[in-house]
This record gives C-alpha cells, structure tokens and sequence, in this order.
C-alpha cells in the first residue's frame, strides 16, 4: 500500500529521531511539509550517511523539493534490497570543492596547474584572492550538469569577483566563458545597472531585492542549475529566476554586448556540462565553505 506525503511525514520524523545527532537541540535530519512538499534539511558538514523510507515509486513531488534542501537521484541511491512497498533511499551531504585546505578540485584557467601565485589559503579555511597577483581564475578540474553550489563569500572595500557556471575555455576573453554570479562590494561601485550588482546574473538579468552583508562579513550565495534552469541565492533567498535557451535569456543575450551574445554563452562544453570558475579581479575576495551536490 502506498503512503501519502502526509503518512510520510511521521515515517520521516521518526527516522530522524533515531539518527545520531550533534547535541539533542540539533538533530541530523529535519522535515517539514510545506505547500504539499515534504522538505528535508541536514547540516552542511554532515559526512556521514543514512537511509529513507519512501514510497514506490518516487512521485514527481518527490524531485521538486526546493532550495535549501535538494533530495534527487543523484543524492537518493535505491538500495538492492526494497521492503514491500517502499525503497530505501541513501543521502550525502556533497563534496566540498574547497574544505578549507585542500586545494585539488582546482587548477588555473586554460592552465594545467593550481595558480599558487594569485591565490592562498590560510589556518582559518579561507580562499583568497592574493591582490595585485597575476589575475588567474580558478577553475575546476571536474565539469558539471545539474548541481547546487553553496559557498560564503566576504570582500574588501573594493571587492569584485563572480562565479562562471556552465562554463569553457574556448576564449581568451573569460567574459565570454559563461553566465556568472556577480560577486561585488555595491558601494563601492555607485552607479551602476543593476544587472552589474551583487548577485546579479552578471550582464543578463537583475537581482530581486538582494540583502548582501556590508564589507567583511560573509555573504551566503548559492546557485542552483537543473537542466537549463537557474536560480541565484543570497543570504537565503532567491534573487535570480530563469532558463538559459528561453525568450528572456535570447533577449539578454543580445542586450549584454558581443562579449556575452556568442553561440557557446551557457553551452559549457556540451552535452549539458559545464565547468566552474572563480574569478580573480585583482581586489580583496574571500571564499570559504564550496560545496556541490550533483542533482538530475
């Protein structure tokens, strides 16, 4: 017999009672439903693994979960041995890109190497741009298609950088390497179109009300891509909507200059794939905290 969502819920909450926790306040797994989803939320840096009671078979509801909690294929693995009417599913947390020292999902733009003379770390598990360094942007090693990214980021007074997703190297300009997350200190820069702005798709299309957090203090952004749709979060709340491929985007294509309406801008390297790059500008960024999950 199968279960509806709301059956579901008490299954769900039950699971995460029996799951060791970090302190008795802060259990490993919540869940909550909500406008006819269930969402489900675990810490960051959670590196173990645990297993989930769902129906059979995972219904369309189940792959809509919204930000900040993703439950896909690729984070769901159906065991080998179902039980009646349910399967088991198994959740990781995702790999972190930079855990705060270890610097091997990178290597420099159109280089073989990690770029060790325009960006450092330090004992705090943070990723900096190293300013007035020869400006090599980070990108990494492995591609991607559907993915959430999670990353804090904090800037100088003159802070400018960005993150290229859906990203190649086949130009030598690094505007024309895909769409990006505007990264920006806005006070620093008056005057501008808002579609410059933090947060912004850099160029194609403005933020929504962002609420960024003033110079030093660490801003929580995340980009969040299924297929060719893309969504830009800042400090919790989705400030950027829309799909590479439709009107609006064919319309901001063309609006953005000839660095931005190529064939290739948010093609990536084919068959939906796509590096990741983190830009050098030159002026003070701080990155901690990258992490991805890869999704359907």
């Amino acid at each position: 017999m199968k279960r509806s969502w709301q059956a579901l819920l008490p299954l769900l909450l039950v699971i995460a009672g029996a799951i060791p926790s970090a302190s008795a306040s802060e259990p490993i797994l919540t869940a909550v439903l909500a406008i006819g989803k269930i969402q489900l939320s675990w810490p960051a840096d959670f590196s173990h693994y645990f297993l989930l009671e769902a129906p059979d078979p995972v219904s369309a509801a189940w792959r809509e979960l919204v930000v900040p909690t993703l439950i896909t294929n690729s984070t769901v693995r159906v065991t080998l041995d179902p039980t009646g009417s349910a399967r088991f599913f198994e959740l990781s947390s995702g790999d972190a890109l930079f855990d705060g020292s270890s610097l091997d999902a990178f290597r420099g733009y159109q280089q073989s190497d990690f770029p060790t003379a325009s960006w450092s770390t330090n004992n705090l598990g943070e990723l900096s741009m190293i300013s007035d360094a020869p400006s090599v942007h980070l990108i990494t090693r492995v591609p991607y298609a559907s993915f959430h990214l999670k990353w804090e980021w904090k800037t100088g007074a003159s802070g400018n950088s960005g993150v290229i997703y859906r990203g190649n190297e086949n130009h030598s300009n690094i505007a024309s390497a895909g769409p990006e997350y505007q990264l920006l200190n806005n006070s620093a820069y008056p005057g501008l179109g808002a579609y410059l702005y933090m947060g912004a798709a850099y160029r194609f299309f403005a933020p929504s009300n962002p609420k960024f957090s003033p110079v030093g203090e660490w801003n929580r952004c995340e980009i969040l891509m299924q297929g060719n749709h893309v969504e830009h979060w800042l400090n919790g709340a989705r400030i950027v909507n829309y799909d590479i491929g439709s009107v609006a985007w064919n319309t901001a294509k063309t609006s953005a200059g000839a660095n931005y309406n190529i064939s290739d801008m948010g093609a990536g390297i084919g068959g939906g794939l796509g590096h990741l790059i983190f830009l050098h500008q030159t002026a003070t960024s701080v990155f901690r905290k990258i992490q991805i999950r890869t999704i359907p």
